[in-house]
């Protein structure tokens, strides 16, 4: 015991000591209970503490800043989209443009490219590595021009390096059926070519949502904007587009706006992110635009031509994930022309209700032309009202049937008579769209309907193609190379179907498309007191020298007795009819004629009826005879 009691303290001192260094859990405390540093341990553990937070700070802040996406700039925009072309990865490519502009340029591209695949012009194309092509850019070198907050010019210079590998081209049967057995040989393997981007190239940058992304409309807006050195614009003359309540509406209201030649009205109800550029730039040329808006109006009124369209009336269906809207009716308009010499003449309507004010002179003038009877004038007095449905008949009887019921012989037309047929065939599966109905695309973006030209004009030229196949094209394809090789049967086939179509009466003696849309088929009890008549007088707007030729190559020299020129025959017309028989055309607009000696009833009624004429007179009757 006296051993171990060698220390200077009490023992009780000791074990107070000892019991307070050791405490609960084994931390040292003072004898209050504070804890007790070890002057030696706890100064290094400190600092090793302290550096290895800050290390682990720095490590988080590395990764951080190497691992999680960082906000591009123009320049790495850029390099990343030729570095995806570089790549041949056209995913690649399109991740770098502008996600507005991806839907209406990039989406119809891939769409494309799927009805390339289908119709095997096209066959496995691998959008994200596309085979066959090599593009390398050298020395490529970027220069930023800030031309606004979110818009900025990266003019681009380098080199570019193409090849081509025949044997990896995505070529489809469809295209190998049409070419030469050795065209991978005729193609070849390098010599590469290389060629130089010029200073003048460069690309438009536009910031979205905190990210850059190269926009192909800009960069034209702004190219054009180079080309023509002028500075850029800092106004931006149209407003946000409002769109419309319904899809209706936004087409009504396209429509409406087109009729007046308004382009604000128009740019107000498309599609916004295809009229951002437009918009951006208008400022550049919308002076100019306004100005020739105003010289037309200007222009239509000394000629005395006013007119208006003030209701339109639209529908629109669902078809699969798109809704499409068409012109169903035009319920109100106007048309107005003051005639020199005969007075104001004027149609209007309003719904069902056509009201047409004709002149008695304008009556007088236009009689002769459309012969006793084929037209009555009654009707359109400007005061009574007649049904729209009806009025166009009155003026053209075969109108609603301008191909008397032979539409199938355009199916056997040489060549393209395969791919009318098969498009005639998609307009009947139209539904409620009706056939002869445009389809116009519309979209709801954010609660509102906008018209959508670009994706109209992908949807028609899609709703094209599904309407054919790979055995159709081959058709077709088969008859062009034929009309190439072998031009002699190409031609014979088409004097066959000619001849074939001049059989069913839709083709004058002159090879010309005898259909009377412009006016009334005459026959032979119209014609026949002509004929009675020496010197028959008929009125063309065509070429009087290239009609007496045709007439004499056919009928013989002897018909053809005098050709009188448009100025001179103005003067006929105003002194034997008076001023309203000019239609208000000035002598060198007036049509020439053609007199005529008498021949039999058949050959008049051929010769008249060539789509080119205007009318016939009895010459005596202009006091020629």
């Amino acid at each position: 015991m006296g051993d171990q009691g060698t220390s200077d303290q009490p023992d009780d001192v000791v074990n107070s000591a000892e019991a307070g260094q050791l405490g609960g859990n084994g931390r040292a405390h003072d004898l209050a209970g504070d804890a007790v540093p070890d002057p030696g341990l706890t100064r290094r553990k400190r600092v090793g503490l302290v550096v290895g937070i800050v290390a682990l700070i720095a490590a988080v802040l590395f990764a951080v800043f190497t691992l999680l996406p960082r906000a591009k700039s123009p320049e790495d925009v850029v390099e990343d989209f030729f570095a995806a072309i570089e790549d041949e990865d056209l995913l690649g490519a399109a991740a770098s443009i502008l996600p507005s502009e991806r839907r209406f340029i990039v989406e119809p591209l891939f769409d494309g490219l799927d009805e390339a695949e289908r119709l095997r012009i096209l066959t496995e194309v691998n959008v994200e590595d596309l085979q066959g092509v090599d593009l390398e850019f050298g020395k490529l070198t970027y220069e930023v021009e800030t031309l606004a907050d979110d818009l900025v010019w990266v003019a681009v210079s380098g080199d570019v390096t193409s090849g081509v590998r025949p044997e990896d081209l995505p070529v489809g049967s469809l295209l190998i059926h049409f070419l030469p057995e050795n065209w991978a040989e005729e193609i070849g393997e390098d010599p590469r070519d290389v060629a130089s981007i010029g200073q003048n190239f460069g690309l438009a940058v536009v910031k979205d949502d905190g990210d850059w992304y190269v926009s192909p409309t800009y960069t034209i807006a702004e190219a054009a904007r180079r080309e023509a050195g002028v500075a850029f614009p800092v106004e931006q003359p149209f407003a946000e587009p409002r769109g419309a309540a319904t899809p209706e509406e936004a087409l009504e209201r396209a429509a409406l706006a087109i009729a007046g030649i308004d382009l604000r009205g128009l740019v107000d109800v498309i599609v916004p992110a295809e009229t951002a550029a437009f918009r951006r730039y208008a400022q550049l040329f919308i002076d100019d635009w306004d100005s020739g808006v105003a010289d037309l109006r200007s222009s239509m009124a000394e000629v005395g031509f006013s007119y208006s369209v003030d209701v339109v009336v639209a529908g629109s269906a669902r078809q699969g994930d798109d809704t499409v809207a068409w012109i169903k009716d035009v319920l109100r308009f106007r048309a107005a022309v003051d005639v020199p010499d005969v007075g104001m003449l004027s149609i209007d309507r309003e719904g069902d209700c056509l009201t047409i004010d004709v002149p008695e002179a304008f009556i007088d003038a236009f009689q002769p032309f459309s012969g006793e009877g084929e037209i009555d004038f009654s009707q359109f007095d400007g005061e009574d009202c007649v049904d729209f449905g009806s009025a166009g008949d009155a003026f053209n009887p075969d109108a609603s049937d301008p191909f008397q019921g032979q539409e199938e012989l355009f199916f056997e037309l040489p060549m393209v008579g395969p791919l009318v047929e098969r498009w005639s065939e998609s307009l009947e599966n139209l539904g409620d769209v009706g056939a002869s109905a445009v389809q116009f695309q519309v979209e709801e973006i954010d609660g509102r309907w906008y018209v959508s030209p670009a994706g109209t004009i992908n949807r028609w030229i899609l709703g094209f193609t599904k309407t054919l196949d790979e055995a159709l094209l081959t058709e077709v394809g088969d008859e062009i190379q034929q009309s190439i090789e072998e031009p002699e049967v190409f031609e014979q086939r088409m004097q066959d179907w000619l001849t074939k179509v001049g059989e069913a009466g839709l083709l004058d003696p002159f090879g010309g498309f005898g259909v009377p849309i412009g006016g009334p088929d005459f026959g032979p009890e119209v014609l026949a007191p002509f004929a009675e008549r020496a010197n028959v007088l008929l009125v063309w707007d065509f070429d009087t020298e290239f009609v007496t030729n045709q007439i004499e190559e056919i009928y013989g020299s002897g018909i053809v007795v005098e050709v009188i020129d448009g100025p001179d025959l103005h003067g006929i017309f105003l002194a034997a009819l008076g001023p309203g028989a000019t239609g208000g055309l000035p002598p060198d607009e007036f049509p020439g004629g053609i007199l005529i000696a008498p021949v039999d009833i058949d050959t008049l009624v051929e010769i008249f009826n060539w789509s080119q004429i205007l009318d016939m007179y009895v010459a005596a009757d202009l006091g020629l005879g």
